[in-house]
């Protein structure tokens, strides 16, 4: 049996995103994978050059390739309540609105789940965009992640 395993998944530093604790610890951990690779790859982008910000970079689409939704699913038994942030902890659309919505970007913010070929066809949203429509950048990705054992073991 193989497989690629990811230590600390539930481990994230909510206050550098400006998100409390609360909303951090019913968000789901693709969410939080995403959030911490869309500040890498902004930070290694031309969106920080001097100057971007008034050449209109903050156009930027976000695609997310995302599709399964474990997390809500296994936590939910633990839940005593519902709390202000039950609705978007694990939702997929809110994958790609949420990057949009921290870095500031406002170009289109589309969740995409076409089952494993999700990041494919997001990347491929994300480049027609700048072809067709002048984006100077964009940011895509996609993430899966497999939390529970059942139907593999």
């Amino acid at each position: 049996r193989f497989g690629a395993f990811l230590e600390d998944v539930e481990c994230f530093d909510s206050a550098a995103f400006g998100i409390s604790s609360s909303e951090a610890d019913l968000m789901d951990p693709q969410h939080r994978l995403l959030l911490e690779h869309a500040a890498e790859a902004v930070s290694f982008s031309a969106f920080q050059t001097p100057g971007c910000e008034q050449q209109g970079s903050r156009q930027w689409p976000v695609y997310i390739g995302i599709q399964a939704m474990e997390y809500g699913q296994l936590s939910a038994p633990h839940q005593a309540s519902l709390s202000p942030y039950s609705a978007t902890s694990g939702n997929l659309s809110v994958s790609a609105g949420r990057i949009a919505y921290l870095f500031g970007l406002t170009g289109a913010a589309v969740a995409v789940d076409t089952a494993c070929s999700a990041a494919l066809v997001a990347t491929h949203l994300a480049v027609r965009d700048m072809w067709l429509g002048g984006q100077q950048g964009g940011l895509a990705g996609g993430v899966n992640l497999t939390l529970s054992t059942k139907g593999y073991t």
